[in-house]
């Protein structure tokens, strides 16, 4: 993700760049066309080479500055995938947590059930014991 982030400040950085040149020759440009007008103003119909190398490089600039964009959008989706991805991988290690938890809680819960029923069935066979015990000493009674 860093990675991710690295590259989209870089291509920024390219861009911010290339904007400022695309100024530079829109500013370069517009001189020219002056410098033109006012040197030859007869040759308004067709551009001297100047001219035209800086409106090639003008349209290049620009085409590379629509690649970029391009590039950047796709990193900030790759970007907000990941994000997306983090906050899954949080959530799956809550609920991974939770049910960990859960499953302690079961185990004690199971253990002191055994536990209870062990001391229930022990107490059983000393009631049923003392109860025998009683009817013994009752029917000896009564024997009597």
């Amino acid at each position: 993700m860093e990675a991710l982030i690295s590259e989209l400040a870089g291509v920024k950085t390219e861009r911010d760049s290339l904007t400022s040149k695309v100024s530079d020759l829109e500013e370069a440009l517009k001189e020219a066309k002056e410098n033109l007008v006012e040197v030859a103003p007869v040759q308004e119909s067709s551009p001297s080479e100047e001219l035209e190398s800086l409106s090639t490089e003008l349209t290049a600039v620009k085409e590379e500055r629509e690649v970029l964009n391009t590039k950047i959008s796709e990193l900030q989706a790759q970007l907000a995938d990941d994000q997306k991805l983090q906050v899954a991988i949080k959530d799956r290690d809550r609920a991974q947590a939770d049910a960990r938890k859960y499953q302690e809680v079961l185990s004690k819960t199971e253990e002191i059930l055994t536990q209870l029923q062990t001391k229930f069935e022990t107490d059983l066979q000393k009631w049923e014991k003392d109860l025998e015990e009683k009817r013994n000493d009752l029917k000896m009674e009564r024997e009597r």
